[in-house]
Parts: C-alpha cells; sequence; structure tokens
C-alpha cells in the first residue's frame, strides 16, 4: 500500500497521546471473488444454451443487476473491478431490454425465430460478461469455477 493510499484512509489524528484512525481500503480481491461467484451462481451463464427459457433468464438477469449494483457500491471507482462490474451491469441492461423489446413487438413471429433472437441475445451476454470475468481474474487473481470459465472466449481483448 503506498502512502497515498494510507494518506486518502486516515480519518483523525489523537494529540496528544498521538493515534491515528483510519479506515482499511476495501479488499478488491475479495469483492472481485463475490462478483464472480454471484455471476457463477446464475444458471443464466451456466446452463446450455437449449435449456434456457427466457423468463427464467430474464428474471435471473434483474436479480443479477441488483446484486451487481450491491458490490459495486463497495469498489473504489478508479478500480478495474468498478469498471468491469459497470461494464457488466451495462451487458445485463442491453440483455433484459433486447428481450423485452423483442419479446413485445414481435409477438407473431415464428417460436423458431424468436427462440434465434433470445440464444443470440444470452451468448452475447455470456461472451461480454466472460471478458469482464477474465479481466478481474488476471487483475485480482482469483479462480473462476469450470462451470463459469466456459463463458470466457478465447480473444477477450474488447469489451
Amino acid at each position: 500500500m503506498t502512502y497515498k493510499d494510507i494518506a486518502r484512509h486516515i480519518v483523525g489524528i489523537n494529540v496528544p497521546c498521538f493515534g491515528l484512525q483510519w479506515v482499511p481500503p476495501t479488499d478488491q480481491r475479495r469483492l472481485a471473488q463475490k462478483i464472480s461467484d454471484a455471476i457463477g451462481a446464475r444458471r443464466l451463464f451456466s446452463e446450455s444454451l437449449l435449456n434456457e427459457q427466457v423468463q427464467q433468464c430474464h428474471a435471473s438477469a434483474q436479480t443479477l443487476r441488483q446484486e451487481l449494483k450491491q458490490l459495486l457500491d463497495q469498489c473504489p471507482l478508479d478500480s478495474i473491478i468498478y469498471s468491469e462490474t459497470k461494464s457488466m451491469l451495462k451487458h445485463l441492461k442491453l440483455f433484459v431490454s433486447e428481450l423485452d423489446s423483442s419479446f413485445q413487438s414481435n409477438i407473431g413471429l415464428h417460436p423458431v425465430l424468436l427462440s434465434s433472437a433470445f440464444h443470440d441475445s444470452l451468448e452475447k451476454l455470456r461472451a461480454k460478461c466472460g471478458t469482464c470475468i477474465a479481466h478481474l481474474s488476471i487483475a485480482y487473481g482469483i479462480d473462476v469455477e469450470d462451470e463459469l470459465a466456459i463463458i470466457i472466449p478465447f480473444n477477450f481483448s474488447n469489451k
């Protein structure tokens, strides 16, 4: 920890018996693991695409968004964990929006076309969140469960 990090967490100084009061920094590695665990606990990211159902994925994505928002509040603003979690939240919101719009506006479409659109959206979500998980894993040295690791794309340099 650098002196700037220490100084940022000092909240008071006691004099004449000299003492410091300070708030320790948030354990970013622990937060990264919590985020990985929250995503890994969702069948949204582990179940076969063919076994997924729209309503279950929609509800799961909404619940995960709430969990990630709570964890995001604990992340330092200038950290990798903050930017990757924000990115995952953005992709989850986009996924939910795509589900909402495609299934409300295309009610008359053939079920196969709707299913194809759903699977395409889910596959994109998994790839984007897999990239974020890979970045968190590398940055914070966290292990990723095998069931979750399957969503990490081999070329994950772009968000």
